[in-house]
């Protein structure tokens, strides 16, 4: 049985009008719950508060354990 112990997120933002910037953010501690729509919405939100910056991508980290029966 796999058992699911933490999940992370990591958005990655860049300006189109400057193709060398990458700025990446990751965020521990999500709930294993949340939704896609959901993860891409928060990311498109922090990108509104830097300006000129476009989520880029989404991806999301899951560490689980695998019981033996």
């Amino acid at each position: 049985m796999r058992l699911v112990k933490r999940q992370a997120v990591r958005f990655t933002f860049h300006d189109p009008s400057d193709p060398e910037y990458i700025l990446s953010r990751t965020y521990g501690s999500i709930k294993q719950t949340a939704q896609d729509d959901e993860l891409l919405a928060f990311g498109k939100a922090l990108a509104a508060l830097l300006p000129g910056d476009q989520l880029a991508n989404v991806q999301v980290t899951i560490a689980s354990d695998v019981e033996a029966d």
